[in-house]
């Protein structure tokens, strides 16, 4: 029996903090939708799907269907980031009208275990840089940044915890919470979210950012 759109198991993704003071808007199905009917690359009958020959299907598995009546096809997962901003700032741009107009919305993963819930739209204002987790975990009790397969093996972005040792036990471990990382690098200005760009990305600055939310 093939899962509906939002039964993916959801879980939340330990790598990204809490949220909060209304910067963060969510992203449904209905937003997705509207967006692929409004884009010349998809169905404007049909609107959003999911790529159901993805396993597991998950966050990166919702698609805007072609004109043949199929997801899609992505091979460049930065391509997917960019039209989840792209529908965050069509829709919400939409919704609060003038109050909005000047407002840049970005995506933000927050977890690969489910599927249009597993995003979030972001208000955006600029970029802050690339998370240190190796100071980060030099910071702490503990001492390694490290990625090891153990604690996921699906999406290396979200492995990164801190160890006591540089061979990494399940038990000497603390996973790293990437927001409070990006606050304490680049808080001085105000607040400041990460953000996961890629989740197969191996090294932190292929898979992590830090920006400033307006």
């Amino acid at each position: 029996m093939a899962l509906t759109a939002d039964e993916v198991p959801a879980q939340p993704g330990w790598a990204v903090g809490q949220e909060g003071q209304n910067r963060i808007l969510p992203m449904t199905q209905e937003i997705f939708d509207e967006y692929c009917k409004s884009s010349w690359h998809a169905d404007p009958s049909r609107g959003a799907g999911l790529d159901r020959s993805r396993k597991p299907v998950d966050a990166y598995s919702i698609r805007c269907i072609d004109p043949a009546g199929k997801p899609e096809e992505i091979d460049d997962w930065e391509k997917l980031h960019h039209q989840v901003s792209d529908a965050c700032n069509q829709h919400y741009h939409r919704l609060f009208g003038e109050e909005s107009e000047t407002r840049s919305y970005t995506d933000r993963l927050t977890t690969m275990r489910a599927t249009y819930s597993g995003w979030a739209c972001a208000t955006y204002s600029s970029y802050a840089g690339v998370p240190n987790f190796e100071d980060w975990c030099q910071s702490t009790r503990y001492k390694y940044a490290r990625n090891p397969e153990w604690v996921d093996r699906e999406y290396p972005a979200f492995r990164w915890v801190c160890s006591r040792r540089s061979a990494v036990a399940p038990s000497g471990a603390a996973r790293i919470p990437v927001d409070e990382v990006c606050q304490a690098q680049y808080g001085d200005r105000g607040k400041v979210l990460s953000r996961m760009y890629n989740a197969y990305g191996e090294r932190v600055e292929e898979a992590w950012d830090c920006f400033y939310p307006e």
